[in-house]
């Protein structure tokens, strides 16, 4: 299931500040492939925007020290990704952004916004090994695997 930040239904705490949409570049996943290790698979939007995580921010003050922590929200699988991993990151739809970071928009609102991605407007593709590491920047990590 989709991952519900307790700290949201504290209104003391303000939850009407707490969310965050992050955008993304396209979001990976791995999946078991016979001997030779894990395949990557890249996943983006048909129409090649950038996907809006949904995620939450909180600031602390703690011993004198000032910390901003971050999380991004995780939830199940959309049949696209489902084939690859059981779970991905909450990502909005377009006509939500405003409604996410509304300081307004109530905690049900909020909450029905977690929900899988829509898979009609997303592609997947088996992606280069490459990505797998760090080091590599380069536009070799995006490219589809070779067959």
């Amino acid at each position: 299931g989709v991952l519900i930040l307790e700290v949201g239904d504290q209104r003391g705490r303000g939850f009407e500040h707490l969310q965050l949409a992050r955008r993304g570049d396209d979001p990976y996943a791995l999946r078991a492939e016979r001997d030779d290790g894990k395949q990557p698979y890249r996943f983006r939007r048909k129409d090649l925007e950038p996907f809006a995580f949904a995620g939450a921010w909180e600031f602390a003050r703690l011993g004198g020290e000032d910390i901003l922590s971050t999380a991004m929200i995780v939830g199940e699988a959309n049949p696209l990704v489902g084939g690859v991993h059981d779970r991905m990151p909450v990502m909005l739809m377009s006509e939500d952004y405003d409604r996410w970071l509304g300081p307004t928009t109530s905690i049900d609102a909020l909450k029905a916004m977690l929900k899988p991605y829509d898979p009609a407007l997303m592609e997947a593709y088996a992606v280069n090994r490459a990505v797998n590491s760090v080091k590599n920047d380069t536009e070799e990590c995006i490219e589809p695997a070779a067959a």
